[in-house]
């Protein structure tokens, strides 16, 4: 049984009970038995939950109706007592006479229309205010689509940044370059201003979050490199695999991306045997030299002075490889279509996967 049938099922039996006590005269339970009827019937709309109000139609809320039915129920009935004792006329004396006793009947029935515009003015307002609400949804997501198309508008416009040589004697013309765009600007966004979304709309406080990102991705790169010098040329792959995995980890992170590069590099040492993206330390150098730049804008966008390379950050030489490191790196004889870079030791040491995911 729904609620509303074990409403009706009670309305009906106090409603017997009250005719009951009308015919038999019986005036004192009558009242009663309307005064509990009253009351019980409040705690059932505060246990239903039908005493709240929402934003749906008027006449689905049981409150309005409620308003309206329990008013001409009390009329009913209390007239029931005074027309018990009286004829029908439809004579002026006869209607100034239903008018004369059925006063009290008449101003309870007249109370429904007071009832019902409370009611419905509390509705009203309830609509007003998830209108304004939705209203102010919308202009929040709608100044939030705005800031995130404003930056990532400048991101598409950032240039694309040309990698190593097209072509190479030796080769048979095989193409080496490639280009590295921000190709999913969107993630720089979410890391630049990592309190703006839909729901509660722009944020124009920068994030720490990108600085840090960004200081802590050079850092790794410094420290690498600082490694390369301090041990044996041996491990030379080695590093390159670390200091790939750094840039392409940050990279994927920041949405950049390489494009347009159809071959990839195997090359092997006494050591190690690596699978990189990169044919020479210039192609590393500048795939460095692209992302710092983008850095760079990336701060001037931010309104903050670059300090992400503590060190060597008056001369090239951070971002300069040809001078000295991985002087063992170069092409191999056979380039290998675009692949995963992986780095196999080779005295005894099991294969390890690159983990870019």
């Amino acid at each position: 049984m729904n609620k509303t049938s074990k409403l009706l099922s009670l309305a009906f039996i106090f409603t017997g009970l009250e005719l009951l006590f009308i015919y038999n005269d019986y005036p004192t339970l009558f009242l009663i038995t309307n005064l509990f009827s009253i009351v019980f019937l409040i705690v059932v709309f505060y246990s239903f939950s039908w005493l709240k109000l929402d934003d749906d139609n008027l006449l689905k809320q049981p409150l309005f109706i409620a308003s309206i039915l329990v008013p001409l129920h009390t009329f009913l009935v209390y007239g029931l007592w005074v027309w018990k004792d009286h004829n029908i006329a439809f004579t002026s004396d006869g209607f100034s006479n239903f008018l004369n006793i059925t006063k009290l009947p008449l101003i309870i029935l007249a109370s429904s229309a007071p009832l019902a515009a409370i009611v419905n003015n509390i509705h009203r307002t309830i609509q007003t205010k998830k209108q304004i609400r939705i209203a102010e949804a919308n202009n929040l997501g709608s100044s939030f689509h705005t800031q995130q198309k404003h930056l990532i508008d400048i991101f598409n416009n950032f240039p694309e940044y040309k990698i190593g040589n097209e072509k190479t004697e030796g080769y048979d013309g095989l193409n080496f370059s490639k280009k590295l765009k921000i190709k999913y600007p969107r993630r720089i966004f979410k890391r630049m201003y990592t309190k703006s979304n839909v729901i509660s709309g722009p944020s124009y406080t920068t994030g720490a979050e990108i600085k840090l990102f960004i200081r802590f991705f050079w850092n790794e790169v410094e420290s690498i490199i600082n490694e390369t010098i301090n041990n044996n040329e041996e491990y030379d792959f080695y590093y390159i695999h670390e200091l790939e995995k750094l840039i392409f980890s940050f990279m994927k992170e920041m949405g950049i991306s390489f494009i347009e590069q159809k071959h990839s590099n195997t090359q092997q040492s006494r050591k190690f045997m690596i699978t990189t993206n990169f044919f020479t330390t210039s192609d590393i150098s500048e795939t460095l030299q692209s992302i710092y730049s983008i850095c760079e804008e990336i701060y001037a966008i931010i309104g903050a002075p670059p300090d992400f390379v503590k060190i060597h950050s008056e001369t090239d030489d951070l971002l300069n490889l040809s001078w000295g490191l991985f002087e063992n790196f170069g092409r191999s004889l056979v380039p290998t279509t675009v692949r995963r870079p992986t780095i196999m030791r080779l005295l005894d040491i099991p294969r390890e996967s690159w983990e870019d995911e």
